[in-house]
């Protein structure tokens, strides 16, 4: 296709966290809070330590016309 370039992402455990449904308008708001959240309150906590390397945000519109979004964060038991 056109205009994209292929990217090989090595298999890996990924954390998922989603987002409440929120409007388009409040996308960006809503997905720093969720990883500021993960990075402050669930990463210290967790039994995991996060990999360096690819994280990814995924977005989403539902049936409705809401949105949410989901943030993936490469991690590994510690």
């Amino acid at each position: 296709t056109t205009g994209f370039v292929e990217v090989e992402v090595p298999n890996a455990t990924w954390a998922i966290f989603k987002t409440r449904n929120h409007t388009e308008e409040e996308t960006s708001e809503v997905i720093q809070s969720l990883i500021k959240r993960v990075y402050t309150e669930w990463l210290p906590t967790a039994n995991y330590e996060k990999v360096d390397g690819y994280e990814l945000e995924l977005y989403f519109r539902t049936d409705d016309g809401k949105c949410y979004c989901e943030t993936w964060i490469r991690v590994l038991p510690k």
